[in-house]
């Protein structure tokens, strides 16, 4: 079977114009039709393949939107657990420096309390140097005064 009605052209040459051109019409008809056809069946094709590269397109949008969504997801991740590692730095600091102002200021007390114990024993022995002192002065007025009473009763 032909595929075409341009295979089935008659080997010989007809002798009426009006035959002739009656055929050359049904084969112009025929070809028309063949065209539509084809036509439609490249219209088909085009749809298919633009249905395709939809589908391609809207499968690589997908595939980029879980990419993007995976990579958002990992640098959240990233980002929360840098801030959790800063925050836990920040508190280890913080407490290192809380420890660091407790041990000066119990330093800081402890000399405090050690300058006032040397204070007050200075001040004990300042006030028993001052009680010996005192006494001293007694002892040297009384001492004074009995001399001057013993000089004063030998010239009256």
């Amino acid at each position: 079977m032909s595929q075409s009605l341009l295979d089935d052209q008659p080997g010989a040459p007809e002798d009426d114009n009006a035959a002739r051109f009656h055929h050359l019409e049904k084969t112009v008809e025929t070809l028309n039709c063949e065209l539509a056809l084809l036509r439609q069946h490249m219209d088909s094709g085009f749809a298919l393949v633009r249905s395709d590269i939809a589908a391609r397109f809207a499968e690589a949008d997908l595939r980029t939107a879980e990419r993007f969504a995976e990579s958002e997801r990992r640098t959240a991740e990233y980002f929360a657990e840098s801030e959790r590692r800063t925050a836990e730095r920040f508190a280890a600091a913080a407490q290192r420096q809380d420890d660091n102002m407790k041990a000066l200021t119990c330093q800081m007390q402890a000399q405090i309390v050690e300058s006032e114990k040397r204070q007050e024993l200075r001040l004990i022995e300042l006030s028993r140097r001052q009680d010996a002192f005192s006494r001293w002065m007694v002892g040297a007025t009384v001492g004074i005064v009995i001399l001057i009473a013993n000089m004063a009763s030998r010239y009256f």
